[in-house]
């Protein structure tokens, strides 16, 4: 899942959940709680890495949305453990932060 991502928790998720037929909203709260219990912790995993590399492409460009999707490589992580934050530049996270406080100029 490269460019799905950013909502592949959501697509794994209702792809486990429409198995099961729901006839209330208790039956589909149900339903997606089952679901959440089988999905791989990997799955949930690589799209948070995929969400953190986006949200830098977001604080690079001022907000915006005209970038192309980050390829992150999870491949690599295979073998270990995902890591819980990715490193960032600093002028990033300053460019960042002087954008958040500033956000009406």
């Amino acid at each position: 899942m490269e460019a799905g991502d950013q909502a592949g928790v959501f697509h794994a998720l209702q792809a486990i959940q429409l198995k099961k037929a729901a006839r209330s909203l208790d039956g589909l709260i149900y339903a997606v709680t089952e679901a959440f219990r089988q999905l791989p912790s990997s799955t949930i995993d690589k799209c948070f890495v995929t969400l953190q590399k986006v949200m830098q492409c977001v604080i690079a460009h001022g907000g915006g949305n005209n970038y192309p999707l980050p390829r992150v490589r999870k491949q690599q992580f295979q073998d270990s453990k995902m890591p819980v934050s990715l490193e960032v530049e600093e002028t990033l996270v300053d460019y960042g932060l002087a954008a958040a406080l500033s956000p009406f100029e």
